[in-house]
């Protein structure tokens, strides 16, 4: 309280000081603030026990965070603009049992409407259903973007609960190219129900991509009902990618009839691509049953030049002798039938004669010899063609002169060209 002076000898009134509680207010929230900011960080200094999330971390900070057990600035990872930190956090978060680990990735799951390839990348190889579970109920939306890759990453999980969803999307109407993903994923499966699953989209699924998709899920089936349906698969299904598929996985089976069913592809299945993967299928073989059916293959006429081409692969890549055998024998067959209307080195997998001399040049001069010694039966092409390689490893032979293919005069008879020695 103040005294004024009061100059009428009046008793002076008492003033009250004007406080301005606002300020005082102000003051106090302030300090209050303060003071609770100074109390946690004292308290996280000692124990760790208060977290201040920050709004950006990089790995090492998540790394730390993790250390300390602050899971909510390890789950700040996720919302990071880089792929490479959001992916690094979710895989940190795995290992936490505590709910805000499944939370923070269910959270982020998506990502400006669409499922994050980032976290789901960090899922890889998990087992947890409790974060795998959230990826996996996106495909119940049936506009979901990037189905197909969706699928693909729920396969590299382990959850279990991914494995059922992915079951699901192979048995459901849906795209084929997304199914057929679904269906490679069951690939081993020992569940009898699944198993049934594959048999049955091998028999009757309705594109040719779910019916091969399911005879390569499968491979490791040794029961004799997935035995027989691929046998079945490769004698009738009428798409070649399938009976190929089939094939393939009888092979892998160790099927008793394999090598059989492999000798008869290569000879007489319709569709080239089969064909050819037939032959491609004993790179390297050492069996002399397989090998003897590769020599049957090279003395039948081929009209498919990549068919061909892997043929002399293939019959150059086995280190028996018996398989280099074969190029030299076929030399005179390959002569007759393909160098027909030009060099065999301007016709596609026609060139027998350089396969031989790669694969077994210290028998060319015999082979080359044998070759041109049976070249009446020959055109112009093959006979020049023979001739320059005999010269080639040391012989002695004819070199013909050809006409430019097309012209008249390039085969055999009285119009054909003369030979001149060189």
């Amino acid at each position: 309280m103040v005294s004024i002076y009061n100059p009428l000898g009046r008793a002076p009134e008492p003033v009250q000081p004007v406080v301005d509680m606002s300020f005082s207010n102000t003051m106090l929230r302030r300090t209050s603030v303060f003071s609770a900011q100074f109390f946690c960080i004292f308290l996280l200094l000692l124990s760790g026990a208060c977290e201040i999330t920050p709004a950006y971390v990089e790995n090492s900070d998540v790394d730390d965070a993790f250390a300390r057990g602050n899971y909510k600035t390890v789950c700040v990872g996720l919302s990071m603009d880089n792929e490479a930190v959001r992916r690094y956090a979710t895989t940190r978060l795995l290992a936490v049992d505590d709910p805000i680990a499944r939370e923070c990735v269910c959270e982020h799951i998506t990502r400006n409407g669409h499922w994050d390839p980032a976290v789901a990348e960090g899922l890889k190889g998990s087992d947890r259903d409790d974060m795998v579970g959230c990826l996996a109920e996106l495909l119940d939306q049936p506009d979901v973007r990037d189905r197909e890759e969706l699928v693909v990453a729920l396969s590299r999980t382990a959850a279990p609960v991914a494995r059922e969803r992915l079951a699901k999307v192979a048995a459901e109407p849906g795209d084929p190219s997304t199914r057929a993903r679904a269906i490679r994923t069951l690939t081993g499966t020992g569940d009898p129900e699944k198993l049934s699953l594959l048999i049955d989209l091998l028999r009757s699924g309705d594109a040719p991509v779910l019916r091969a998709a399911a005879a390569a899920a499968l491979v490791g089936q040794k029961e004799p009902r997935a035995t027989a349906a691929l046998e079945a698969a490769f004698h009738d299904d009428a798409d070649g990618s399938v009976r190929i598929a089939a094939l393939l996985t009888l092979r892998r089976l160790h099927a008793e009839n394999a090598r059989e069913l492999t000798c008869k592809a290569m000879l007489e299945d319709p569709d080239p691509q089969v064909r050819k993967e037939a032959i491609s299928a004993l790179r390297g073989t050492k069996s002399k049953k397989s090998i003897a059916c590769l020599r049957d293959r090279a003395l039948t006429e081929e009209s498919e030049p990549q068919v061909r081409e892997e043929l002399l692969e293939v019959i150059k890549s086995s280190p028996r002798q018996e398989a280099a055998d074969i190029l030299c024998d076929a030399i005179p067959f390959w002569l007759r039938h393909y160098a027909k209307e030009d060099l065999p080195e301007n016709l596609p997998g026609t060139n027998i004669v350089v396969a031989q001399n790669d694969r077994d040049w210290k028998n060319s001069y015999e082979c080359f010899a044998k070759a041109y010694a049976k070249r009446s039966g020959y055109s112009c092409y093959g006979k020049q063609h023979i001739a320059y390689w005999f010269k080639e490893v040391g012989g002695k032979a004819f070199i013909p002169r050809c006409p430019k293919p097309g012209e008249a005069g390039s085969g055999k008879g009285p119009s054909g060209p003369t030979e001149i020695v060189f």
